[in-house]
């Protein structure tokens, strides 16, 4: 299995501007023929700039259409943006978010003891499950937590720089999937948007972090994620928490040339290679 990873796209940030024409080239070298559609995409969240704004989702999402047309499988995990903006987001933007992106929340496995939609927030897809080969893919939404108490009706605490934090219905459904006897046997690739970690690139981590990194610990082979724009390869943090490798995601903006890596996990362990493109 061979996995691309794009986080923190942010389209829209200068509508048409230098984010775009970023993108574009990443899009142009992905759709070449140095790729041949069996890879697998996944995006760690921040796929647009600002929720709030008319017409962001839609365009972010005729943006990644090619990339959906190319790859066999295609999945995202939202973050903060996604719902909002840097501040922290609005669980009103939830259910267009599920909607415009449906395509790319799909599961082709049941999740076990997931409770039916109508019981979820805004009939969340999340946790979403997919099986290829021997490999499982557990994508999750780091930003729901956050929402319990407005989603609750309840008081809700103010989300400084929209830290991030996955709730107890993700966690219970987390420890359900990596218990269950046929896919606990497999490969545990999990990707979502806030980190996991911290070191000295990283200074904070999502608020429930420490229930998660217990959750997977032992259990899980890959987590990808986004959120920090730093590119880490956070390994030694990984094995520290019983997990093989952790990546973050890096970003689409900025002024340097554009990065993203594809990671193999074909062996029994994961190794991955940076692309770089001139920007």
């Amino acid at each position: 299995m061979k996995i691309i990873h794009l986080s923190d796209l942010h389209l829209g940030r200068y509508w048409f501007g230098k984010t775009e024409a970023r993108f574009k080239k990443i899009v142009e070298h992905l759709t070449s023929g140095a790729f041949d559609g069996s890879e697998h995409l996944i995006i760690t969240g921040d796929l647009i700039e600002s929720a709030g704004r008319k017409g962001a989702m839609n365009h972010a999402r005729n943006m990644i259409k090619p990339l959906e047309e190319k790859f066999e499988n295609s999945l995202i995990c939202p973050g903060n943006h996604d719902y909002g903006n840097f501040w922290g987001g609005n669980p009103e933007h939830m259910k267009p978010f599920f909607e415009i992106f449906a395509e790319f929340l799909t599961s082709n496995t049941a999740v076990p003891d997931h409770p039916p939609a109508g019981e979820r927030p805004y009939d969340s897809p999340f946790p979403t499950l997919n099986v290829v080969g021997d490999h499982l893919l557990i994508g999750l939404d780091t930003t729901e937590g956050e929402f319990e108490e407005e989603i609750n009706r309840k008081h809700c605490k103010w989300d400084w720089g929209a830290e991030g934090e996955l709730g107890r219905r993700q966690l219970a459904a987390l420890d359900a999937i990596l218990d269950d006897d046929e896919l606990s046997k497999m490969k545990v690739i999990v990707y979502l948007h806030h980190h996991p970690y911290k070191n000295m690139l990283i200074k904070n981590r999502f608020r429930d972090a420490d229930a998660f990194n217990a959750t997977v610990k032992n259990r899980a082979n890959l987590i990808l994620f986004g959120h920090n724009h730093k590119s880490a390869s956070m390994e030694a943090e990984a094995r520290t928490n019983g997990v093989d490798m952790a990546l973050e995601g890096g970003s689409i903006i900025g002024k340097d040339d554009i990065k993203f890596r594809v990671i193999d996990f074909s062996a029994e362990k994961p190794i991955f290679d940076e692309v770089v493109i001139a920007a």
